[in-house]
């Protein structure tokens, strides 16, 4: 987000363990769980706009420790919020797991949020602090981000996968739930252009259609000419761990593509941007490498 905002506004990046090192945006140590650093950085940049996009995502560790995952998530998004206020746009970054998958079709923006995790209930209670202390908001909420990361500690849905089939290892995948993966370089353009739009309220950002993990699993297979077999179905049922996930997360995105006025991309349409991103890299266990 922060390289594709640079071009247009002075940016500034915040982190608290990884750092970013992007050219042409500062960077800034912040922990926003502590209400006074957080409010001295905004009040001494006094930005325009906050895109809040970090918290604590891994669904497992949310359950392990909720208090943890509450100060992250809901606390640290509600510091944020009520240090900005009405003196600029709050753009936060949600997702589907706000929802219990039990609808049938796509979620749309009206839908009741029912959150069935520890992660999806700390991201809705971060949503209404947004709402709460934020008069000027933009709430997107997203499905399964991926894309090129060089900074976060682990891989996402699809670089892992990568990661596994290129080196001919079999990928246990769901064929029974359906998502709308978010490429990130789509959500971070969407997001800038309804920022210059001035858009507010909730919209849903993610690519079009709904597939199954398998299916991803499948179509990256075939993107990277890797054996289709090695993306081995498995079932929501069998999955250790504790975290709960929506079987349907998929996003209803007619609302921002009429905002737009044209349509966001499918799966398949953002691989093609994303193979030729990592033409310069190799996988490690999913974790892209420039390559020497």
């Amino acid at each position: 987000m922060s390289a594709a905002a640079r071009d247009q506004w002075r940016t500034f990046a915040t982190y608290r363990t990884n750092r970013f090192d992007l050219q042409g945006v500062e960077e800034l140590s912040l922990d926003v769980t502590d209400y006074q650093q957080v409010h001295g950085i905004v009040k001494a940049l006094r930005p325009s706009a906050v895109v809040y996009c970090g918290g604590m995502t891994d669904l497992e560790a949310c359950e392990a420790d909720r208090e943890a995952a509450y100060a992250v998530n809901a606390v640290g998004t509600r510091n944020v919020a009520k240090s900005l206020g009405a003196s600029g746009k709050m753009v936060f970054i949600s997702s589907s797991f706000v929802f219990d998958g039990a609808k049938e079709s796509p979620y749309t923006e009206e839908d009741e949020p029912a959150p069935i995790s520890t992660y999806g209930e700390t991201v809705l209670a971060a949503e209404q602090a947004v709402r709460e202390y934020c008069p000027d908001f933009l709430v997107a909420r997203m499905c399964m981000l991926w894309g090129l990361d060089l900074v976060a500690a682990r891989p996402n849905a699809v670089s892992r996968v990568l990661g596994e089939l290129l080196a001919a290892r079999p990928v246990p995948l769901f064929e029974d739930q359906k998502v709308s993966p978010t490429y990130v370089n789509q959500a971070s353009e969407v997001l800038l252009e309804l920022l210059s739009m001035d858009a507010k309220g909730t919209y849903n950002v993610a690519s079009q259609g709904c597939l199954t993990p398998l299916q991803m699993g499948r179509k990256i297979a075939e993107f990277f000419d890797c054996d289709q077999a090695l993306a081995v179905p498995a079932r929501m049922a069998d999955a250790q761990g504790r975290a709960k996930q929506p079987r349907n997360a998929c996003l209803d995105i007619a609302k921002v593509e009429e905002a737009l006025g044209r349509p966001l991309f499918t799966f398949e349409e953002s691989m093609v941007f994303f193979r030729s991103e990592v033409q310069n890299y190799h996988f490690n266990w999913g974790r892209p490498q420039r390559a020497a």
